[in-house]
Formats: structure tokens, sequence, C-alpha cells
């Protein structure tokens, strides 16, 4: 009924999904974007190898991007890079040796591919290390003269140093700090009992702007208390007859009694 009235169509179900206008695609936001995406995507990954939850902040996000021209985006995105991942910093690095070892080996799959005629010469040539990858490509030494080969006939793989964790695709190299302080780990925590207050309200039945009143025992970070009732709509006051209550436990063994009221 509403779209009936707002539109002249019968019923948005059976319309067609609209075209975009050619005039609203920007190429390069999509470039940037796919760049974002990829980095995100690549810490995640990190996270998850080492069961580090989203909700558990961290302090620090190395970026290094085999092209220059991915540098001004990583800086432009920064603060959403920043709020996806739950991280205080993300860092711009001027190179990945400060956090990998960077390993190359020939790619026999692609130089089978690419140039099956040449594939001993080439693989001599990135197995003996005379080559260099450039913006044109793998520029290799062959019998005294330099020539350029495709990209993809080396493989490239990053290899953690010590205490650093990393995760890399086609130029891309993340680098994330997992170390978690007691300030971190404190934050943490505060964010869980956040998401448990807000699936409380949600049963509950509570309106998006309904306050209610909450009561938290137990060893909980209580400078974060502000922070817990900003976010759920809430009042610290003693609680006799709370509509809901349970325990939630964190992690690092602390435990904390929620008691909610309408």
């Amino acid at each position: 009924k509403i779209y009936q009235t707002l539109t002249d169509g019968f019923s948005v179900h059976l319309d067609s999904f609209p075209e975009i206008p050619e005039s609203f695609r920007d190429d390069e936001l999509l470039e940037q974007v796919k760049l974002v995406r990829s980095v995100i995507y690549l810490a995640r990954s990190i996270r998850s190898k080492n069961n580090v939850k989203n909700r558990q902040p961290l302090t620090k996000l190395g970026v290094a991007i085999s092209d220059p021209a991915g540098v001004p985006v990583i800086e432009a995105f920064r603060d959403i890079i920043a709020e996806e991942l739950n991280v205080k910093q993300v860092e711009v690095l001027e190179s990945v040796d400060s956090v990998a070892e960077v390993k190359y080996a020939p790619n026999f799959n692609e130089i089978r591919d690419r140039y099956p005629q040449r594939v001993p010469e080439i693989i001599k040539a990135i197995k003996s290390n005379k080559f260099a990858l450039t913006a044109n490509g793998a520029e290799l030494e062959i019998n005294g003269s330099k020539e350029t080969f495709d990209a993809e006939i080396i493989l490239v793989t990053y290899n953690a140093k010590a205490g650093q964790h990393v995760a890399s695709e086609k130029g891309i190299v993340v680098s994330l700090d997992l170390t978690i302080t007691d300030e971190l780990r404190d934050e943490g925590f505060a964010r869980d009992i956040v998401r448990s207050i807000q699936d409380a309200r949600r049963k509950m039945n509570c309106a998006i702007t309904d306050r209610i009143t909450l009561s938290v025992s137990g060893d909980y970070p209580q400078a974060w208390a502000e922070y817990i009732c900003n976010e759920t709509l809430s009042s610290l006051g003693e609680i006799a007859a709370p509509d809901t209550e349970y325990d939630i436990d964190y992690e690092d063994g602390r435990k904390a009694h929620i008691s909610l009221k309408k």
C-alpha cells in the first residue's frame, strides 16, 4: 500500500531493480573501496587465526602497500579502517621489512602457463636472484640482458618476524599488534557487557528510546561504567525485583552479574 501510494508501481516485489545512471559511477572510488576492504579482510583473518574477537580493542594496525598510489587511500580511509577493525591506530608502513621477512620464489605454474618455451632460464634467473620487481612487471637478467616479464611469475611470501602477526595478498601486507594491555582488556570486557545488555533489551521488548535501570556487581571494569550506561540507555541503581538478570563470564576469568529493570 505504501509503495503504491508513493509510486506508480503495482508491487515493489515485482519491479526490476532500478538501473544506476552511468553518471553515478565512480571507478576511482570503487578501486579505493576495494583496497580498503582487502586491508580489513586481511586484518580480520589475523584476528580469526589467533582467536581474538573483533570486540577486543587492539592498539595498532600496520599497512604496507607495494603500489604508492594506495598510500593516500589508506590515509583517507584511516578512521573507517580503525573503526571496522576496532584498533586505536592505523599506520602506513614505509617498508614491510620492520614486520616481516620477504621471500621470493619461482611461481612454476604461472611460468609454465605464460612462457612455456622459456621455463628453465626464467627459473634459473629467479633462483639466482637476478631480478627486480618494477611497476611494469618482473625484470629478469638472462644471458646478460634484462627482459621484462609478467610479475606473476615470481611468488612473494611474507614470514612474520618474532612477535609480529601478518597477512598479505596482491601487494598488500598488514601487521596487527595483538598485545592486549590491561586497559584494552577492560575495554573488551565492557564491550561484551554492552553487547549482552543490548541482547537483553531486545528480549525485554524495550523500544529504542526506552531507558532502563542497570545494576552490575562482580569483577567488572568500573572505569567503563559511564560508557556502558551511555551505550545501553541505562542508569546505575539498586534493583529489588529485576525484569531479568544473568551472569557474564569474560575470557580472562572475571565474572559480572547483570540486573535490568524497565
